[in-house]
């Protein structure tokens, strides 16, 4: 197949887009039924997609069973990365799962398709999933519409905040443009919506963001909520665990439990501050391979550290 320039153009040429527009199905569906060349390729030339955090292990061993069972039934699709190996572009679980059943060779579907395309295609099908992972749908959509617009990931959530607080300027630029047809092709949800829910995961304590990668607290509401409490205090990990092991527990009984357990009219906890940069700064790891964002960070964390020595320097 020849390069697409949208995923419309993509399902055209395949001969389902039909499937999209009438019928309900899923993207997942789509690629399983589009016309493309299929090969099979040694599992370790077949790279999971750099965004998929982590791998639901009951949907991983379901799948083994499967395949155990009646092989390997739909082909993974996959795009080139130009060295020989290929890369997911849906089908992560199952290249998982043959990996771990000891099979060495997978069958793939070859799809030509342009990097933004890619991410948009992996965007759209997992926001058509029930259960997306926040953190990795927050993770696709910024690498998308880093592409699109020439810019690092963290001058997009830049420029996210900047729409939030001058939106009649931001909605008149070609920024925003980009950023709205990206959003109304490929989401159920606005870019105000994705500044406001989205974007404060990457921001979270390394507790709780470690729950909502893996998935075992799947409400990222639920996240930002209990995020809200002293990184050092045992109630952040208490009220983390309820959460995890009691799915009954609502998004209004934890904001209650938070309100009462911070303390009011008190200053902010120095150590907490310090913990909550060092998480903001973890949490930007692929926006520090930039090595202009990298230099720049640098140079702030010397200067911080340059003001912290004068102060208590002689204390």
């Amino acid at each position: 197949m020849g390069k697409f320039s949208s995923l419309k153009e993509l399902v055209q040429a395949s001969g389902v887009l039909e499937l999209l527009e009438g019928s309900g199905a899923t993207i997942d569906e789509a690629l399983a039924q589009a016309e493309a060349p299929e090969s099979e390729m040694h599992v370790d030339d077949v790279v999971p997609a750099d965004w998929k955090l982590y791998y639901d292990e009951a949907k991983v061993l379901a799948l083994m069973e499967s395949i155990q069972r009646l092989g390997q039934i739909d082909a993974i699709a996959v795009i080139p990365l130009g060295d020989g190996r290929v890369q997911i572009l849906a089908g992560n679980h199952r290249r998982e799962a043959i990996r771990r059943l000891g099979d060495r060779l997978v069958r793939v579907k070859h799809f030509d398709l342009a990097p933004d395309v890619a991410l948009d295609i992996a965007t759209a099908s997992n926001a058509q999933r029930s259960d997306p992972n926040p953190l990795e749908l927050t993770h696709l959509i910024l690498s998308s519409l880093s592409i699109k617009l020439g810019i690092p990931q963290d001058e997009v959530v830049r420029w996210f905040h900047r729409f939030g607080n001058d939106k009649q300027s931001a909605l008149l630029t070609d920024e925003w443009r980009i950023i709205a047809e990206t959003f109304a092709a490929v989401c159920q949800f606005s870019p105000s919506t994705f500044r406001v829910e989205y974007l404060p995961l990457l921001s979270l304590p390394e507790p709780v963001l470690n729950a909502v990668k893996t998935g075992v607290l799947t409400d990222h509401t639920k996240a930002k909520a209990i995020a809200k409490l002293r990184y050092d205090s045992g109630e952040m990990e208490t009220l983390l665990q309820e959460a995890i092991h009691n799915p009954d527990l609502s998004l209004r009984d934890i904001n209650e439990r938070v309100k009462q357990a911070k303390p009011s009219g008190k200053s902010p906890d120095v150590w907490h501050q310090v913990g909550q940069v060092q998480q903001r700064i973890k949490s930007r790891k692929v926006a520090l391979q930039d090595p202009k964002v990298r230099q720049r960070v640098e140079k702030a964390i010397a200067s911080f550290e340059q003001k912290i020595e004068e102060i208590l320097g002689g204390s």
